[in-house]
């Protein structure tokens, strides 16, 4: 009598689901049930990790630049016509600001405690849920950092894109040791570098040892090795 083999159709017991064999004459990968699995990030370590919840917001608001905080992601903040909000796990909304320029993205990053915001016209940190006034250098050569588009934080450095009069540069705040930190910049070292187009992202990289910024502007997307461009790195 022959007898009927049934294979598993989800995830089983039996087969290291992180496993991917290599066929021995090819070299071929042979692909396993690792490639079913959904919300799910890859890691350097050979393993994988469940990515992260979301929070659903009310369809019916006049929502727009929508950010879970990575180091907090019980938080949403986002922009409601011309406020900025901020709504928790449990479904408690709270006004951050108000009077903000209508349409323009706003753009988030976290930095140590704080959370900085700039939509291109209008900047400013929150605190503990609390949006603050911006601090404002007195000191010779010191500007306030400016509201660029897209934010990242590298290296306890605060970086952003600034265009003007058909110039386009990427510009760094002061570290955090200096009076008003990431809310103030150096007029003599502040330009990082300058590029043929707007810039439309930012994103650090540390991985093997090798730090920088992944820069897309214009039509072209670069590297910029080095961990501080002040001290000429």
């Amino acid at each position: 009598m022959p007898t009927a083999e049934y294979q598993f159709s989800g995830q089983n017991n039996r087969v290291d689901p992180l496993a991917i064999s290599m066929d021995k004459e090819s070299r071929t990968p042979l692909f396993t049930e690792w490639y079913r699995l959904i919300n799910v990030d890859p890691g350097d370590d050979n393993g994988c990790s469940l990515r992260k919840g979301y929070i659903l917001l009310d369809g019916s608001t006049t929502a727009h630049s929508l950010w879970s905080n990575p180091y907090s992601p019980t938080d949403l903040y986002y922009v409601d016509d011309t406020t900025l909000k901020i709504r928790t796990k449990q479904g408690s909304v709270y006004t951050l600001r108000e009077g903000l320029t209508y349409g323009a993205r706003m753009f988030f990053v976290q930095v140590n405690e704080i959370v900085f915001y700039s939509n291109g016209i209008e900047r400013g940190i929150i605190s503990n849920r609390v949006a603050h006034a911006p601090f404002v250098p007195t000191d010779k050569y010191k500007l306030p950092f400016p509201a660029g588009r897209c934010l990242e934080w590298h290296n306890g450095r605060l970086y952003t894109g600034l265009s003007s009069n058909g110039a386009h540069a990427l510009v760094c705040s002061d570290s955090l040791d200096t009076p008003g930190g990431v809310e103030s910049m150096d007029d003599r070292h502040c330009i990082v570098a300058q590029f043929d187009g707007a810039i439309s992202m930012i994103q650090r990289v540390e991985s093997l040892g090798r730090s920088g910024l992944f820069v897309s502007a214009g039509e072209a997307t670069y590297f910029l090795p080095g961990s501080d461009p002040v001290v000429g790195e």
